[in-house]
């Protein structure tokens, strides 16, 4: 009995000593590598908007909104700047769409307008791109699909995608306002904290995912394929012409790129350099951290 026992231990101790052998793969990465393709090193930063122009859906209240220009806030918005400076950045690419107006802003920049402009662009764009010496920043937004056809046949448009409804408007409704406690909450973290904490706060991943959250609630569930096919034609190809737009700029390898945009279009971004193989991701809150 002893022997079997003995023979039972011996086999289980093999079985376990070969479970904890792990099969080890060529990385995915190692293919383009070994093809010759040099990633370019990227850090996206999602910011609030410090003009508090509230052209979004969500408007900011007066007492959430932050004085930018203020000498409190010019001191912690410094602390922000050196930790993007620690990455080096080589090229600065700003929400903006226009890139002969983005030249002659930049070109006028001076040290009045850092005193005047509360404008993320300005505050975080221009400053950094003048401590850095850079000859030029790098207008990337871009318009969508759906306004385009709105423009070119409004009609038709409205025939083919209005005619579906919410799924289920009870639930919409429960996540639109737990949604509203959200922004209001950043709102809030935005306006009150110390700005390193607030842009960690707004670039964690859990913030990047469940924000993106949004746009796949609420009006997104339709009975039919309106929901699918609005956001993927109004927000999605947005960001996606945004990347193209970053990648048209032909970056090198050696170069370090910094995007600056609203906070909201960072998990959509980052999905894309993330997933692509010409670009690495360097996480700001890591260097933050």
């Amino acid at each position: 009995m002893s022997k079997i026992i003995s023979v039972f231990f011996l086999i289980t101790i093999c079985f376990q000593a070969s479970a904890q052998k792990q099969t080890k793969f060529k990385s995915v990465r190692s293919f383009f590598a070994d093809a010759g393709v040099k990633p370019t090193k990227i850090m996206l930063l999602g910011t609030f908007h410090f003009a508090y122009q509230n052209l979004d859906v969500h408007k900011t209240t007066k007492n959430n909104q932050r004085d930018i220009l203020s000498l409190q806030s010019q001191k912690e918005l410094q602390r922000v700047l050196d930790v993007v400076r620690i990455y080096k950045p080589t090229r600065i690419y700003l929400e903006a769409k226009d890139q002969h107006w983005l030249d002659s802003c930049y070109a006028a920049c001076n040290d009045a307008t850092l005193k005047s402009q509360p404008n993320e662009r300005v505050q975080i764009g221009f400053r950094l791109a003048r401590e850095l010496k850079l000859s030029k920043v790098y207008a990337v937004d871009a318009g969508n699909l759906i306004t385009e056809w709105n423009d070119a046949d409004s009609l038709l448009l409205n025939k083919l995608l209005g005619s579906d409804s919410i799924a289920d408007k009870g639930h919409a409704q429960l996540l639109g306002k737990t949604y509203t406690k959200y922004y209001e909450y950043v709102d809030s973290v935005c306006a009150k904290a110390p700005l390193i904490d607030a842009f960690k706060y707004m670039n964690e991943t859990e913030s990047l995912q469940l924000n993106h959250g949004a746009y796949l609630s609420g009006y997104f569930n339709t009975l039919g394929n309106y929901g699918p096919d609005f956001l993927a034609t109004w927000w999605i190809d947005r960001n996606l012409r945004i990347y193209n737009n970053v990648m048209l700029s032909k970056p090198a390898p050696e170069d370090r790129l910094f995007v600056l945009f609203g906070f909201g279009h960072i998990p959509l971004l980052k999905h894309c350099f993330e997933s692509s193989p010409d670009f690495e991701l360097v996480e700001f809150n890591k260097i933050a951290n």
